[in-house]
């Protein structure tokens, strides 16, 4: 006997939350990792676009013009949707589709005014079977939940490009030249195209792999991330990534030039003095550049030294070559340059396979053509001598040095007059040192006017002392006793056997060691000199010489001195 087909009620607007509607929104959260006010708030959508369609099933234009909002309450098991209408005057309605008159508006809702917006409970035995209506919000849910988690895809993984990203390998097509990366447990696919493959590399199935995200494909129908192991600024990256100093800022990475799996050369630069950019990168003993080299299956990097100055930046591009000079714009062609090296220094300039010098263009941005020196010669080519632009750097910080040297306080009144004061006290000194030199001639005069003393010997002591020295004169009494003054007379007439009319001459011997020059505010102390008399003393101790020779015969002094 056969059975009866169930008839299906009518939807009353409840729903069972227990076991249908939120065990289905736990799946769906989970799935497309959206939060539950999302969830709830895509199904009221949903929902209301059912309704809409349905009802306008005839007329689908309708359904995109009518206006329908729907509430869910989850404690009470309930659907609640309302049909959206302007109130206007009965002169003004122009579209009852979407307008209702104030005389009906009141009928449903006595408070309904003209301007405002009258919420029109909806009819759900329009909608016929509960299945019917059901079916179409879950599969409407399903296609605007994908959207929208592809929208949050997109707006996550568009802030990553540009960086490097993990994924695993989840299919290699050969033949294609095509692989496929998985991400985020395999619900968001990368590919890399033959173009970014690097040849020289080995890549299985399953394998983490590190790749350079370029852009987002949104055109087909799921999510495809554009992924790159060949692009420039992988490596660039990976300096970010092993280099504290990279990622901190402290060094910048001014220019990187590549060939995928062969050789890549990248210009850094510090605008701290103290740091040195280049030897940061590359480590103690290699160590850091090393652990990037492993990244790119040991592909060779050269850092190159960045500086401001074209010239020693190509020379320092070229590296290993050795670059004698450098011509920038021959012909007053703008975008090439020509490195002079040394001869028979060609063939490390342009590298095997040309990579160096096609590296090198790539770094500095300009063609550059390499001459060696004697070829250069011949063709009369005028270029920068790298030497003398290393010169002139090395001029130029020794210049900003000294201009840097200034004083750490701020102006200060009381400052700036005590360094008046003291120039003020500097001028005085010299005014000084001129009185007493003018003084000290006048001495000179005089001495050797009274004196016999000769005014070479006298001036020739202060112009062997550099100026240094100045003579004193005091005219207070003798600084040698009488007797030490007989005692020195005996000695004299005793050498020179009884001449005792021979006349003493002083001589000053000049000192052998230069004086360092005393400080401004220190007392100049004047050399010892034979004591001056006056002419009084002078004439005493003639008096004297005269009662001695009178006296005493000193032949006979003599022969009772030998008794002894």
């Amino acid at each position: 006997m056969a059975r009866k087909a169930k008839k299906s009620a009518v939807f009353d607007g409840t729903i069972n939350s227990d076991k249908d509607v939120l065990i289905a929104l736990s799946e769906l959260e989970d799935n497309n990792s959206t939060s539950p006010e999302e969830s709830l708030a895509l199904l009221e959508q949903c929902c209301a676009k059912a309704y809409k369609i349905i009802v306008n099933s005839d007329n689908p234009k309708n359904a995109e013009d009518m206006r329908v909002e729907a509430k869910i309450d989850i404690k009470n098991n309930i659907v609640k949707m309302y049909e959206l209408k302007d109130v206007v005057e009965e002169d003004d309605l122009e579209d009852d589709f979407l307008q209702i008159s104030v005389e009906d508006a009141k009928l449903i809702d006595p408070n309904a005014e003209k301007g405002t917006i009258l919420y029109i409970p909806c009819d759900f035995k329009v909608l016929g079977e509960d299945k019917k209506f059901l079916s179409k919000v879950r599969s409407l849910y399903l296609q605007k939940s994908k959207e929208q988690a592809n929208i949050a895809k997109k707006n996550r993984y568009s802030s990553l490009i540009g960086s490097n990203i993990v994924g695993t390998v989840e299919n290699i097509e050969y033949g294609k030249r095509r692989i496929t990366i998985a991400f985020d447990n395999d619900k968001v696919n990368g590919v890399i195209y033959g173009r970014d493959i690097v040849d020289t590399e080995t890549i299985y199935n399953r394998q983490r792999l590190k790749c350079y995200l370029k852009g987002i494909d949104d055109k087909k129908k799921d999510l495809t991330l554009i992924l790159s192991r060949s692009d420039k600024n992988f490596i660039r990256n990976l300096f970010k990534e092993h280099i504290q100093e990279v990622s901190e800022g402290i060094i910048t990475i001014e220019s990187v030039s590549r060939v995928a799996g062969i050789r890549s050369k990248v210009a850094v630069y510090s605008k701290d003095t103290n740091i040195d950019a280049k030897g940061s990168c590359i480590g103690p003993d290699g160590t850091r550049v090393m652990s990037i080299k492993t990244e790119v299956n040991d592909e060779r990097i050269d850092v190159v030294q960045y500086t401001d100055n074209l010239v020693l930046f190509i020379a320092n591009a070229l590296s290993p070559a050795d670059v004698i000079g450098v011509c920038l714009n021959p012909n007053g062609d703008e975008t090439k340059a020509i490195a002079i090296v040394k001869n028979d220094g060609k063939k490390s300039a342009i590298g095997r396979k040309g990579i160096n010098v096609k590296l090198a263009s790539q770094l500095v941005g300009k063609n550059i053509d390499i001459k060696e020196l004697d070829e250069a010669m011949k063709e009369n080519i005028k270029y920068t001598s790298i030497e003398d632009v290393k010169r002139e750097i090395i001029l130029d910080r020794l210049d900003n040095k000294e201009k840097d040297i200034i004083f750490a306080e701020e102006y200060n009144p009381e400052i700036e007059e005590e360094v008046e004061e003291h120039f003020k006290d500097l001028n005085d000194v010299s005014s000084n040192e001129e009185q007493i030199e003018e003084h000290n001639s006048e001495v000179v005069g005089n001495v050797s006017n009274e004196h016999n003393v000769d005014k070479n010997d006298l001036s020739s002591l202060n112009n062997d002392n550099n100026d240094e020295v100045h003579i004193q004169i005091r005219s207070s009494g003798p600084r040698v006793s009488l007797r030490e003054l007989e005692a020195q007379i005996d000695n004299e007439k005793k050498q020179n056997k009884g001449n005792s009319n021979q006349q003493t001459t002083a001589k000053a011997k000049p000192s052998s060691k230069k004086k360092e020059k005393p400080e401004a505010e220190s007392v100049v102390k004047a050399p010892q000199i034979m004591p001056i008399y006056t002419e009084e003393e002078l004439k005493a101790m003639d008096e004297e010489e005269e009662e001695y020779e009178d006296t005493y015969s000193y032949d006979e002094y003599d022969e009772e001195y030998d008794k002894y």
